[in-house]
């Protein structure tokens, strides 16, 4: 069974129709787990109404109020007990494969590395709020390519995986939990540490679309142009950069230093610049 964990927050614009385009997947083998962060809307009752609406297929996590995407992502992947589990945001739109194209890479990495913690993250298509191409994926946007992208050392300075794509079986969620304090993105931490200790594998194909809408909180991160060039110019602002996510490196284990953050960071921006 593939358990789906949907964290929401006033996400009543748009859930209704992720949640329908989780309903008409071609895998029917799903459980979905939905855990409010105290939303002001009426999302709450969207999910209720939902619940109803699939029964058994669908559960509410109890909620204590607000604390943040990261943390409760931690609490709904150590909530789950399915035997693959897939975050899910909350104003995307899944295209009808998505979980049975995942889930395929996932066996084909399982019998090639039995006992292994795996994950398998895939591409999205960028489009606007209204579900308008932007004629690109994210991978495209980024100038992303694989193996490369995907290495620890790549994913500590640079991460290409974007959360609401991934599977994790149950070896990669011991891997992965319990966040550490210094975490600022949750699917920076899960595919780090999935990198490190397990198979971190992609599927290059876009599987869903991912609104950009101006109040996007988690996912896809999409690199403005000059982003790069403009941080290089100030030693300072390079020192800070690192010293924002210094105790992140450390906690996920990557044990370079300043020294080599930067030194892969300016490997990054080369490889990427060539991509372009």
């Amino acid at each position: 069974m593939v358990e789906i964990v949907l964290s929401s927050y006033n996400g009543s614009r748009f859930i209704d129709q992720q949640i329908e385009s989780i309903a008409n997947q071609t895998f029917g083998d799903w459980l979905l787990t939905v855990r409010d962060d105290g939303s002001q809307d009426d999302t709450v009752q969207r999910l209720e109404s939902w619940q109803n609406r699939l029964g058994e297929r669908m559960r509410i996590m109890p909620s204590e109020g607000n604390v943040g995407v990261v943390r409760s992502f931690e609490l709904l992947l150590g909530f789950s007990k399915g035997d693959y589990v897939m975050m899910c945001d909350q104003d995307d739109v899944w295209l009808p494969r998505k979980v049975e194209m995942t889930l395929e890479m996932m066996k084909e990495e399982e019998k090639k590395n039995s006992g292994k913690a795996v994950a398998v993250f895939t591409s999205i298509n960028l489009v606007d709020g209204e579900l308008k191409p932007k004629g690109m994926t994210f991978f495209e946007q980024n100038h992303f390519d694989f193996p490369f992208a995907k290495t620890f050392n790549n994913i500590c300075v640079c991460n290409c995986v974007a959360g609401c794509t991934m599977m994790l079986n149950r070896n990669a969620l011991r891997v992965a939990l319990p966040f550490a304090e210094s975490v600022p993105a949750h699917d920076w931490w899960v595919a780090a540490k999935v990198a490190r200790n397990g198979i971190l594998s992609v599927l290059e194909t876009p599987t869903m679309l991912y609104r950009l809408h101006g109040n996007n909180v988690c996912g896809a991160d999409v690199m403005e142009d000059g982003h790069y060039r403009k941080l290089m110019k100030s030693p300072l602002a390079v020192w800070r950069k690192y010293a924002e996510v210094r105790q992140f490196l450390k906690d996920v284990g990557f044990r370079w230093g300043f020294a080599g953050w930067l030194f892969y960071k300016l490997r990054h921006v080369a490889h990427r610049k060539l991509r372009n």
